[in-house]
Parts: structure tokens; C-alpha cells; sequence
């Protein structure tokens, strides 16, 4: 299954938890792909 990137999908609060833990960045490391919502705004 090389080459085969695992998507996940993540909410916001994920990320505000990775980011009061100072490890936001770590992620992106991984060989992951993250999928996000993106709620339209008024």
C-alpha cells in the first residue's frame, strides 16, 4: 500500500487543541492528508 496517503478528517477543535499544545505544526509531518470543513460565512 505504498504511495496510498489516509485521509482524515478533523474538526476545529482538534486543531485548537494541537495549537494550545504547541504541536500544530507536527502534523504536517505526517503522511497524512487532513480534510476540513469549510463553513460559509455572512
Amino acid at each position: 500500500m505504498k504511495g496510498i496517503k489516509i485521509q482524515c478528517s478533523i474538526d476545529a477543535n482538534y486543531v485548537f487543541d494541537l495549537n494550545a499544545g504547541g504541536i500544530l505544526e507536527y502534523p504536517s509531518h505526517l503522511d497524512y492528508t487532513f480534510l476540513m470543513a469549510n463553513l460559509p460565512t455572512r
